[in-house]
């Protein structure tokens, strides 16, 4: 389980990057299933076909976002490419310890709610709670 929460830091941080440079709602929501979907699939051919890549890869894939969040301003129907280009991690580090379809779905489930997450912190839809001495997070 572990490893499905590393490999999905990056759609938080990726939700965040494409919430800040301007996407719109629609494409924020087709990008959280992107990101499940994506990560789905490239955890199932990793560990189905015992896909290893390199460490390059994650960076290659980082810079490829990186481009694509640039062009998406302009050209708006990339947006959902960001998921896809972020998916290597999944090829490189997915977890065979666990059952091939449980650990499947968790990598998905786990990018899907990262990227809510991190497109709700980025808009601002988390606020904290003042309740005593504890802070508490809301999702509006």
């Amino acid at each position: 389980m572990l490893t499905s929460i590393i490999c999905s830091v990056d759609s938080f941080i990726a939700a965040i990057a494409m919430a800040r440079a301007g996407a719109p709602v629609r494409q924020q929501r087709l990008a959280i299933g992107g990101f499940v979907i994506c990560d789905m699939v490239a955890s199932a051919i990793g560990v189905w076909l015992g896909i290893r890549l390199p460490p390059v890869a994650m960076i290659v894939a980082a810079v490829l976002a990186a481009g694509v969040l640039l062009a998406a301003r302009r050209w708006p129907a990339l947006w959902v490419a960001v998921p896809a280009a972020l998916c290597l991690d999944n090829l490189m580090l997915h977890d065979v310890s666990a059952s091939r379809l449980a650990s499947v779905m968790l990598d998905g489930a786990w990018s899907g709610v990262l990227a809510y997450l991190g497109f709700a912190l980025a808009q601002r839809r988390i606020v904290p709670l003042k309740s005593g001495h504890s802070a508490q997070l809301q999702i509006r």
